[in-house]
């Protein structure tokens, strides 16, 4: 059964940069949590530039992750997406 799946929850934050700064040819990339107790937020983004060759990135988060960020005000999760790197 596709409920079964548990997918749940996507959430998206589009981040405009002023240069690319990471490898302009790559589709998607991952970023490791920096320590263990770390909850992995936004850990998945998916590069525009490929696109429509503007510098902007595209972060995902899921599951229990993406609940915790709907914690997080607007501004919270942008220096959360922009400090990830």
């Amino acid at each position: 059964m596709l409920s079964n799946v548990g997918f749940g929850v996507l959430d998206k934050l589009a981040i405009e940069f002023d240069q690319v700064f990471w490898p302009p040819k790559r589709s998607f990339f991952f970023i490791a949590p920096s320590c263990r107790d770390s909850s992995g937020l936004l850990n998945m983004w998916i590069n525009q530039t490929v696109i429509n060759d503007q510098p902007v990135l595209i972060g995902l988060t899921v599951g229990q992750d993406q609940c915790n960020a709907m914690c997080l005000s607007d501004d919270q999760l942008l220096d959360l997406g922009k400090y990830s790197f």
